[in-house]
């Protein structure tokens, strides 16, 4: 059987078509945690100054595509809430939004102090044409934390909610007091101008850093960051929105 360009090209529209319905159904997007080693904890030593470099390597060479500025003529500097053009990308690099998560400043860990946690970032994986429906006041989950439903629906009076929330906290209930404060950098989510992903040279997936100020030494928490989205489930036996690891600072 021969089969004509216009064969081939109604095959690959109708293809794409099934995968997008498929992906809005499954919404089996995931989340990446950096730093990373294999499948160990993410651990830090107090007054063990080669821990810290370890990690501050292995972040920055990771970040080395955020931190070289603009990477093509398609990438564009958005303002907040700003769309792209058509055939561009919004810019993602890091700036002072992003401090104390950021190289000058050992990505928040002192191994001096006895006190400071280390920063992690979070970003999405790559879903072409996928597209995030968002959180407003009327369907607001009730699984949702409620600091974050209440941050939400703050965040709507302002017409600043279209964003992939997300929130990181200790599997075990009993863990938050000695996990302590969480802050998010520059915002506790991903802005809606950074979707749909549209392989367009020079995207890059959009950043969250996630600082955990003051943990208690010497316990190892297992942490489990979401992301969360109307069109986003959760599924813990196959990582689907979220991603779970062991932060352990002695």
């Amino acid at each position: 059987m021969y089969l004509f360009k216009e064969d081939i090209v109604g095959m690959l529209v109708n293809s794409i078509a099934s995968f997008h319905i498929i992906d809005d159904l499954l919404c089996s997007r995931g989340i990446t945690v950096r730093p990373v080693l294999n499948d160990n904890p993410i651990e830090y030593r107090a007054g063990d100054s080669n821990y810290m470099r370890m990690w501050n390597e292995k972040l920055t060479e990771f970040l080395e595509p955020y931190l070289s500025g603009t990477r093509s003529e398609n990438v564009q500097n958005c303002f907040h809430q700003q769309y792209p053009d058509s055939g561009k990308v919004c810019n993602v690099k890091l700036t002072s939004e992003f401090t104390p998560c950021l190289p000058p400043y050992n990505f928040g860990f002192d191994f001096d102090n006895s006190d400071k946690g280390p920063c992690i970032f979070l970003k999405l994986n790559k879903i072409f044409d996928w597209v995030p429906k968002y959180y407003h006041k009327e369907n607001i989950p009730a699984d949702m934390p409620t600091e974050l439903a209440q941050k939400i629906i703050n965040a709507e009076l302002v017409n600043q909610h279209d964003k992939i929330w997300v929130d990181c906290r200790p599997n075990n209930v009993s863990d938050v007091g000695n996990l302590g404060d969480v802050s998010y950098y520059p915002q506790q989510g991903f802005e809606g101008k950074y979707f749909p992903y549209t392989n367009v040279e020079g995207y890059l997936s959009p950043l969250v850093a996630v600082h955990f100020e003051k943990p208690k030494r010497g316990i190892p928490f297992d942490i489990v960051c979401k992301a969360w989205a109307a069109n986003i489930q959760h599924d813990r036996k196959y990582n689907k929105g979220l991603v779970r690891f062991t932060l352990h600072v002695h």
